[in-house]
């Protein structure tokens, strides 16, 4: 279940041909004989290429460049580098001039012997619940290295938080067999209760050390059994944000990114609170989660993703400086 099969691509329609009667073939009438019917075809033809040039397409004009609501704006990202490129190439897209500043790297464990017993036990556990990218990257990393694959993660049905995270599941050969409405922890609890009775059932939560608790807690609420297994770790980037606190003290930063909890921390940790604090800077975040976070170390929030996605924050970054 959740293993990504091959699947043939559907084979293109012919088009119908026209044969060398031309519109003749295609209306049944039949070509007229003579001089008289040369002269009428002449005519006919004459008339048809007047009509041809008098609708003939203009030459198109230059290509209106894109629309970029973003242009002259300042927006630094503080996702970790390694996965910062998308919503760094959308923003300069929309025109934005982005400083890249992560707050956080990330660092797998190195000792993950309980994962590999967890993927490789009999009976399966009924299913696998990743909740981030980089839970995805850790454990299939892991999967050559001891002589597993794919369709091992894929003997339990597979839930991912939100799309990005399914999509990195596909990548790597593992469909998953359900994602939430709602991006948040809270959202797959209940899209896992909408299938079906959950007390008894095995869940395995491979996930940052660290996280909150709110997906294991509800599921256990619900008489599951899970069991969590710390695969990485987010921890504080050094240096790499170093000159942000100067150019937000200076104004010269539009707005920040935040896609993370953790990248809230980080950034506090590394300006320190009063200028992570000071309302220089318009705060825009991915979700409520971060939000709270965020509003919890003092930063007001300015933008809020309504869909928590890259492609929902720079949506929601357009709105607020197109108000």
């Amino acid at each position: 279940m959740g293993f990504r099969e091959g699947r043939g691509e559907r084979a293109a329609e012919s088009q119908p041909q026209v044969g060398a009667l031309g519109r003749f073939a295609l209306t049944g009438r039949r070509p007229p004989h003579g001089e008289a019917g040369e002269r009428g075809a002449q005519r006919a033809e004459h008339c048809r290429l007047h009509q041809s040039m008098s609708h003939a397409t203009r030459p198109p004009g230059p290509a209106r460049p894109p629309p970029r609501p973003l242009a002259g704006r300042r927006i630094a990202v503080t996702r970790a580098r390694e996965q910062a490129a998308e919503l760094v190439r959308e923003l300069e897209a929309l025109g934005a001039q982005v400083v890249v500043a992560p707050t956080i790297r990330i660092s797998p464990l190195t000792d993950l012997a309980a994962l590999r017993a967890a993927l490789t036990r009999n009976p399966p556990y009924d299913w696998i619940v990743f909740t981030s990218q980089n839970a995805v990257h850790v454990v299939c990393d892991r999967l050559p290295e001891w002589q597993l694959a794919p369709r091992d993660v894929a003997r339990a049905a597979v839930a991912a938080i939100g799309p990005a995270t399914a999509e990195a599941l596909v990548r790597r050969g593992v469909v998953p067999d359900l994602v939430p409405d709602r991006f948040v922890a809270e959202a797959v609890v209940t899209a896992l209760a909408a299938q079906g009775d959950v007390r008894g059932k095995t869940v395995l939560l491979p996930r940052a050390r660290g996280a909150r608790d709110a997906l294991p807690d509800g599921l256990r609420a619900l008489g599951a059994r899970v069991d969590v297994i710390p695969v990485y770790e987010t921890i504080q980037a050094t240096g790499d944000a170093s000159g942000l606190a100067a150019e937000i003290l200076a104004g010269a930063i539009d707005a920040i990114t935040f896609t993370s909890s953790s990248t809230v921390r980080g950034f506090v940790e590394s300006v320190g609170r009063p200028v992570a604090a000071s309302g220089r800077f318009a705060a825009a975040v991915i979700g409520p989660v971060t939000a709270g976070t965020a509003r919890e170390l003092g930063i007001a929030v300015a933008v809020e993703a309504a869909e928590y996605t890259v492609a929902g924050l720079v949506e929601a970054l357009v709105r607020y400086f197109g108000r």
